[in-house]
């Protein structure tokens, strides 16, 4: 999608507005940018309870379940070889339903997710 050439009603209206057109588009775009990125970090940080997040059966040798919060991008997956879970960060929606309909999701996970993304461990 390209940029259009600013019209004389562009102009006329900035001038109504004394708005520069550049900045009051990137300036908004910029606002609501961070206010999405502080409203989930600001939930993060207090531990508000992810109502929407379920954990998911997965039928794998490796992967005993996963579960995903689209609101922070989380990826928690619990290994069958290991009491702790796994949290993956900045995981992309796109990649989560790659991985739950994949044919095999331990191939899937380690070729897509593992050493790609940032993670930590937490007790059960």
């Amino acid at each position: 999608m390209g940029v259009r050439a600013a019209t004389a009603a562009d102009r006329e209206r900035w001038a109504r507005e004394s708005v520069e057109p550049a900045k009051s588009y990137q300036s908004a775009k910029t606002s609501r940018l961070a206010a999405s990125i502080l409203a989930k970090d600001t939930r993060i940080k207090s531990g508000a309870k992810r109502a929407g997040m379920r954990s998911t059966a997965v039928d794998s040798e490796d992967v005993e379940s996963a579960r995903y919060d689209p609101d922070t991008l989380e990826l928690e997956i619990r290994f069958s070889s290991s009491p702790e879970v796994h949290v993956f960060r900045n995981i992309p929606i796109a990649l989560y339903r790659n991985l739950m309909t994949a044919k095999s999701v331990g191939a899937y996970f380690a070729e897509h997710v593992k050493d790609h993304y940032p993670f930590t461990r937490k007790a059960k």
